[in-house]
């Protein structure tokens, strides 16, 4: 299929920014994070990788057909988009959505049919996100799976590539950190659904969904904790470690809930920001805590530090390609 062009834009940058590769790190700090629990603390190369490969590809494939679902209401709200703009035509955004979001459990059948299935579960998940996420409800619920299966998936499917843990064993020990996971995405969904709401001022219902996810962003990554047994020595300041990085990220978004007066849309954007900035700190604190519960935290330590850097990467790609 021929790629369009653009007199304004080059092709590649197009495509960055349908896909918004500037939140790619994201992805990968889920699939990192899965992957390591996945490989109780001895990972492989194709342990990391596959999952890490197959999960960026269907959150880019999930993003980019947000953009194809979106094109009419990006046209009066987003005319710079890639879609609206002309950048990209329909037909070659759909190509590249329905490819990605194929492509990641094609990756991931290189490990075995199994887990070729947990990716297109997952890839089914982004799928109807996309296509009926709408609703105050049922799309924070969706993103929530979406994001929480991320985890979920890359730990399977690294149990299945090399690791003394069964997938399912894999998939028991993952489960409790996804779950937080899953609820945080889910408040940090819910309050983005006020910035949406045209009908009413946001007031200060803001106010409860984001305390929530202070809250659990202060604890949710602690439930990693969940894997191990009694913790001591190096594993015990890894575990404390985790605390203070997820009360240090909790506690901005426990200060904004506190504002008095009524929020605006903009306040509400900017509380997102805050949000979406911290689920780098979630799953950083989640991988140490993990370390810790299985007795390797220096491999959590490096875990946190190799999703951390996701920071500096993600604030580069902003600069060409908006995450909005």
């Amino acid at each position: 299929m021929a790629r369009p062009k653009h007199k304004d834009r080059p092709t590649w940058v197009a495509l960055g920014q349908l896909v918004r590769i500037s939140l790619a790190p994201s992805a990968l700090a889920d699939a990192l994070l899965g992957a390591w629990i996945g490989c109780a603390g001895a990972p492989s190369t194709a342990a990391i990788a596959v999952p890490m490969g197959a999960s960026l590809a269907v959150y880019l494939g999930g993003l980019a057909l947000n953009d194809v679902v979106d094109r009419e209401e990006d046209q009066k709200a987003r005319p710079e988009r890639p879609l609206p703009s002309g950048a990209i035509s329909p037909a070659f955004a759909r190509f590249v959505a329905y490819g990605l979001l194929l492509g990641g459990p094609a990756l991931a059948a290189t490990v075995s049919p199994r887990a070729a299935l947990v990716y297109l579960l997952l890839a089914a998940v982004a799928a109807t996100y996309d296509l009926a996420g709408r609703g105050p409800w049922r799309g924070p619920s969706l993103l929530a799976l979406a994001r929480g299966g991320n985890v979920a998936a890359a730990a399977v499917v690294a149990a299945d590539a090399g690791s003394r843990l069964s997938p399912a064993e894999a998939l028991a020990a993952a489960l409790p950190v996804c779950l937080a996971y899953g609820a945080y995405v889910f408040a940090v969904s819910r309050l983005g659904r006020m910035e949406d709401d045209l009908t009413r001022e946001p007031g200060q219902r803001p106010r409860a969904p984001l305390k929530l996810a202070a809250l659990l962003l202060a604890l949710g990554p602690l439930a990693a904790l969940a894997q191990g047994d009694a913790i001591g020595g190096a594993g015990l300041a890894a575990a404390i470690g985790a605390l203070a990085l997820a009360l240090t990220g909790a506690a901005a978004l426990w200060r904004a809930s506190e504002r008095p007066d009524d929020w605006s849309r903009a306040d509400v954007v900017r509380a997102m920001g805050l949000c979406l900035r911290r689920l780098l700190v979630f799953t950083a604190a989640a991988g140490l805590a993990s370390g810790a519960a299985l007795g390797a935290p220096l491999g959590g330590l490096a875990v946190a530090f190799a999703i951390l850097l996701g920071y500096p990467i993600s604030t580069s790609l902003r600069r060409r390609f908006p995450p909005s």
